[in-house]
Order: structure tokens, then C-alpha cells, then sequence
């Protein structure tokens, strides 16, 4: 019995670790909107269009996503996937141009990028992505869409 204690410590241990990861991820996917974006706006498939790996992004005020993203923008929108890691509670979400209000480029000391509102939901993304977004929201209300 003693010999099969320590066997039993690895499992428990990664049980445990794999538990918490996916209570934190759920956690994170409600506090920063991606869990009410991911009922209107899931995918099964990215569609084809400009791609950015390890991307950041912001959703919420406070829930970060420091380069575990892959951003996707077409004609129609910009779509989100994390990094399959990550994806516990996120599942790839395609937002489109007619849901975004309040499309900005903004400027925080050494960071820039675009923060944009959906649904009532605050997102930003950071760097060449923001400003692919930025691009392709002027490109969609140029052509009248909006």
C-alpha cells in the first residue's frame, strides 16, 4: 500500500493542474465577453482572409490574450482562435463588420492597435493585426456597407 501512494501522486497532480486550467479558462472566457460573443458569433471554420499568428488581444477590460491568438480578417469580418491549448471555453468566434461599433485606433505609451465594441463587449488588439482591423473596417464602411 505505501508503494502505491506515490504512484497515484502523479495522476492526482495532473488532474488536478488539468481541473484548474479549464475552471480558469472558463473564468477568463466569461469575464471577458468571449463566452457571449461565442453564442452569436461561433464558427466551425475560420473563413479564408488575411492571417495574423500569435496575436494579442484584450477582451473585457481586463482578460488578455498575449500572443496565444490566430486573427483572421476577409471581406466580411476578422475572426478569433486561440492557440488549441487555450481553446477550454474559446471556441473560435467570427465577428463581422456590421457588429462592430465604435471602431477606434488608440495610442497607451508603446501601444497601439485598434479597440473596437461588440455587442457590448470592449476588445483591442494590438499591433499589425489592430491595424489590419482598423484597414478593413474603413474598407467596409467605404464601400457602403455600413
Amino acid at each position: 500500500m505505501e508503494r502505491l501512494a506515490p504512484i497515484l501522486i502523479v495522476p492526482a497532480v495532473l488532474l488536478y493542474i488539468a481541473g484548474l486550467t479549464s475552471l480558469i479558462m472558463v473564468v477568463l472566457a466569461r469575464a471577458g465577453g468571449w463566452h457571449a460573443l461565442a453564442k452569436r458569433y461561433r464558427v466551425a471554420t475560420m473563413p479564408d482572409g488575411q492571417v495574423f499568428r500569435m496575436a494579442s488581444a484584450t477582451f473585457g477590460t481586463f482578460t488578455n490574450y498575449n500572443n496565444v491568438l490566430r486573427i483572421e480578417l476577409n471581406e466580411d469580418g476578422v475572426g478569433f482562435s486561440p492557440f488549441f491549448l487555450f481553446r477550454i471555453a474559446h471556441p473560435p468566434i467570427f465577428l463581422p463588420w456590421s457588429a462592430m461599433t465604435e471602431v477606434a485606433p488608440y495610442k497607451i505609451l508603446w501601444s497601439t492597435g485598434t479597440r473596437f465594441v461588440v455587442d457590448g463587449h470592449r476588445v483591442r488588439v494590438y499591433r499589425a493585426p489592430g491595424q489590419a482591423i482598423l484597414d478593413g473596417w474603413n474598407r467596409w464602411q467605404a464601400a457602403g456597407r455600413a
